[in-house]
């Protein structure tokens, strides 16, 4: 399932992820809360690759993208055995809620 920067929301503790329905969940909209951890830095990580899309231009469409010689990111969604896996997004463990 393809992450577009418009399904990201990034707060300062924390980026939500929206992911569309799928085949598995039919009918559902699913909403995943990835809570920063000191050791990750998950919320500077993910600011400072989408701050890098925005300084070449990109401020929507596909998160994954192929970089090309030189630096520039490309402006289409990275495909095949560089996609990232759909194995590691769905064995991921979702973070509770509680702290």
């Amino acid at each position: 399932m393809p992450l577009d920067l418009e399904d990201l929301t990034i707060l300062d503790d924390m980026v939500v992820v929206w992911l569309a329905e799928d085949k598995t969940h039919k009918g559902e909209e699913q909403t995943i809360y990835l809570h920063d951890r000191e050791d990750l830095r998950l919320v500077f990580r993910i600011r400072r690759c989408v701050g890098y899309l925005a300084e070449q231009g990109i401020t929507a469409g596909p998160v994954f993208r192929e970089v090309l010689r030189g630096g520039k990111v490309a402006h289409r969604r990275l495909v095949g055995s560089a996609e990232p896996s759909s194995a590691v997004t769905t064995s991921a463990r979702r973070p509770s809620m509680s702290g």
